[in-house]
């Protein structure tokens, strides 16, 4: 049964999972504390010491802190209460200091909800609400019955802002046809085959050490020291080098599945009523949306390999950069092929910039003047400090220049731009390609800038600020530059009037 839309939704508590959760909370950051005295009472038997008197208040002490953690987790419990009045969301909280939250709906830039095991187990979903009007949740409930889930979907997708009643000129898929993309098993094979292993490699050494400092400070051990004895026990021989490394080999591989498994399994994306619809997870079950009208550029990119693998990433950026680009990852989405790319971005932009020729490149002075204040001089000065100590190994330096004119070529031949009456699409990379897609209707921020040696040359630099990055296409020609400009600035100010309007410097595409 669906939730009917209204204006008003009485405050309420959360479920009363939401004590768990938040006893829970409070224990994994005071686990060490917790663990000193069990630890010591545990030294003590295997001793076989009679435990001393002082340390039978441990328990007491222990059994006291639980109590007051608890009595900490009913209060918030008990004070925390939410609700809808018209057009605002409210939140009133606070156990000393009481605190009222009005989020008004214009503001609020998607919700996302996700289920564990516990949530499925009682019907209940965390909710996490993000405005505009903040770089963090505004509303992160832990704790909500299903049934107000779908009041609150229903209440924001009711609300005129919440659809994208500005974008006139888009294709916008009605409520009788779903669009929806599903990451599938080969593509899941090819993202774990590409993923990133020694970053992996890095992130469980790193976790392993924290863990073994942490122990060090609660018993008797030295982590450092058994760092050392494996290390000499396991790189004694080459042979035992390149076991190491395979069975470190392994371990990242795997645990980039199990990474990419819990990240992307079941991953589907719906368009339908005016958003993003975005479902996906292993050990929880996460869902996410985003109004159409709150999108306000797209981008995907792809390593080395993935390219070889037709294979990219998507990332929906909003006014903020919060909804759609938290460290869960909700809408980094991975996708096969220019044409799965051009479904999911259909809603936000049905036409991109003319197709079939070759983009546009910058001025190739971009490669001499990048090389020279960003490789060669870098390289120099270092060269020059570190004579006094390494004498000509020093000149070993300039071999960075060398990787520099490298990079600086393969940048320049990578960057290019393709754009329309209404639209940009920009590309560029080193090692890999990503590719920008900007609506001009969203810019918020437009500026042509050069420096003197640029304007004695007659260049410019063109900088775009939409969905909160900051995207410069530079060594353009001034005309150029100040054609494309005028193009967006115009799209921008006055909206669908400027589609009757032809840039001076029509430039063609090619794309992925």
């Amino acid at each position: 049964m669906e939730a009917q839309a209204t204006d008003t939704i009485a405050l309420r508590r959360q479920s009363g999972l939401y004590i768990i959760f938040g006893l829970g909370q409070v224990l994994r950051q005071m686990w060490a504390l917790l663990l000193i005295p069990i630890i010591q009472i545990w030294q003590k038997s295997s001793d076989k010491e009679a435990i001393p008197e002082k340390f039978k208040y441990l328990y007491i002490w222990l059994g006291g802190i639980l109590l007051l953690l608890i009595i900490a987790a009913l209060l918030r419990f008990w004070l925390f209460r939410f609700g809808v009045q018209g057009r605002d969301f409210v939140i009133h909280k606070g156990v000393l200091t009481k605190q009222k939250i009005v989020i008004p709906v214009d503001a609020i830039q998607g919700i996302q909800k996700h289920q564990n095991l516990l949530h499925r187990l009682t019907n209940t979903y965390a909710l996490s609400i993000d405005s505009a009007g903040s770089n963090h949740a505004e509303a992160d409930l832990k704790a909500v019955d299903a049934h107000t889930v779908k009041q609150l979907e229903a209440w924001l997708l009711a609300r005129p802002a919440a659809v994208a009643t500005g974008a006139v000129h888009h294709e916008l898929p009605s409520s009788a046809s779903v669009m929806q993309y599903r990451l599938s098993a080969t593509g899941f094979i090819k993202l774990w085959l590409s993923e990133n292993h020694l970053q992996t490699l890095f992130i469980i050494l790193a976790f392993g050490f924290s863990r073994l400092q942490d122990l060090e400070q609660y018993i008797n051990f030295s982590s450092k020291q058994f760092i050392n004895d494996q290390a000499k026990s396991m790189l004694s021989t080459a042979g035992s080098i390149a076991v190491a490394l395979g069975i470190a080999l392994v371990i990242s591989v795997v645990v980039s599945g199990i990474r990419m498994m819990i990240r992307y399994y079941d991953y589907r994306i719906d368009m339908q009523d005016g958003r993003y619809a975005m479902r996906w997870g292993l050990l929880e079950t996460r869902t996410a949306q985003v109004p159409f009208a709150k999108v306000q550029c797209i981008s995907w990119r792809a390593n080395w390999l993935r390219q070889r693998l037709g294979l990219f990433t998507m990332r929906l950026h909003a006014l903020n950069d919060r909804a759609v680009s938290r460290e869960t990852r909700q809408t980094l989405v991975a996708v096969e092929g220019e044409e799965a790319v051009r479904q999911i971005t259909r809603p936000f932009l049905s036409q991109w910039p003319t197709s079939g020729g070759a983009m546009q490149q910058v001025h190739p002075a971009l490669k001499k003047r990048y090389w020279l204040i960003k490789g060669l001089a870098p390289a120099a000065l270092l060269s020059v400090i570190a004579a006094w100590w390494l004498g000509w190994w020093a000149m070993a330096a300039f071999g960075y220049s060398l990787y520099y004119a490298w990079a600086v070529a393969r940048q320049y031949r990578q960057l290019g731009y393709g754009y329309n009456h209404r639209s940009l699409l920009l590309r560029r990379g080193i090692w890999g390609t990503q590719y920008w897609l900007v609506d001009f209707e969203k810019a918020q921020q437009l500026a042509v800038h050069s420096s003197p040696w640029q304007r004695r040359h007659g260049l410019a630099n063109l900088s775009i600020q939409s969905g909160g990055h900051k995207l410069v296409i530079p060594m353009l020609g001034q005309k150029v530059a100040d054609d494309l400009a005028d193009v967006i600035a115009a799209c921008s100010s006055f909206g669908s009037a400027a589609t009757t309007m032809q840039p001076a410097h029509q430039a063609t595409a090619t794309y992925l």
